[in-house]
């Protein structure tokens, strides 16, 4: 299979996980990229691409799939690279993340106040 047609396949939504799963293996940064960021990648082979040494896999394709793990983008908020940690806050979950931090913050200052 040329490089081409693995990265049609690695970007295709319909593709089953389990072939997402070997071409996130492929010596090609640019399949593995397609891989993280496909929303049929399994959660599982997201963790294992976030540790990837391509910055733009792990710093763009993993980091803005809504299917990564809420531990992983932490783990990935302290990244060497500031491009990586700074995307981080572009996914979806972690907006969710710091609003219900805002929020659980608020509400302890307002107990301590006595508002609440």
């Amino acid at each position: 299979m040329t490089l081409s047609e693995r990265k049609e396949l690695a970007d295709n939504p319909v593709t089953p996980a389990e072939i997402l799963v070997e071409l996130s293996k492929d010596d090609e940064a640019e399949v593995r990229f397609h891989v993280g960021k496909n929303p049929n990648t399994p959660s599982e082979t997201l963790v294992k691409l976030s540790k990837d040494e391509n910055v733009d896999v792990r710093g763009y394709a993993v980091v803005l799939n809504p299917n990564t793990p809420v531990n992983t983008l932490t783990e990935l908020s302290r990244d060497s690279s500031i491009w990586v940690r700074s995307n981080v806050a572009k996914n979806p979950k972690w907006k969710i993340l710091e609003e219900m931090g805002a929020l659980d913050q608020a509400i302890l200052i307002s107990k301590y106040l006595g508002i609440l």
